[in-house]
């Protein structure tokens, strides 16, 4: 298991390879990580910090990352983020209370998870023999 420590590895292709190497064959792993997405339209991030290392990735990217060497068998994203722009209307109270009258706030929930609208992304992959 790696909790959003990704973004902040300077050799990211590498990282995976070494958590390849000590899982076994058939091993499972839990990554989640910074939704790029998300992250660049969000006001209360700062900029990196001197000498910080900050490098999100979309969930694409981290699909194409883990393929070498594992199969991505759940993918989805958690935790609403994002105030900027499209995001700041999707992630409203307001939108989120009048689409909760019309469908269960479960509902609603899982979309913007299946729509990849949400601040973390997480991977169960399984390791390729």
């Amino acid at each position: 298991m790696t909790l959003e420590t990704l973004s902040h590895v300077g050799k990211q292709p590498q990282f995976i390879e070494v958590i390849a190497n000590v899982l076994r064959d058939r091993g499972y792993l839990i990554l989640t990580t910074q939704n790029r997405r998300i992250y660049i339209r969000n006001r209360w991030v700062a900029p990196p910090a001197e000498g910080q290392r900050r490098r999100w990735v979309t969930m694409q990217e981290l699909r194409s990352l883990l393929s070498a060497r594992f199969e991505c068998l759940r993918c989805c994203t958690v935790e609403p983020g994002g105030n900027r722009g499209l995001l700041r209307v999707v992630n409203s109270a307001k939108l989120t209370s009048l689409l909760s009258r019309m469908f269960s706030k479960e509902r609603v929930i899982r979309a913007k998870e299946r729509l990849r609208l949400r601040q973390i992304l997480v991977v169960l992959a399984q390791k390729r023999r």
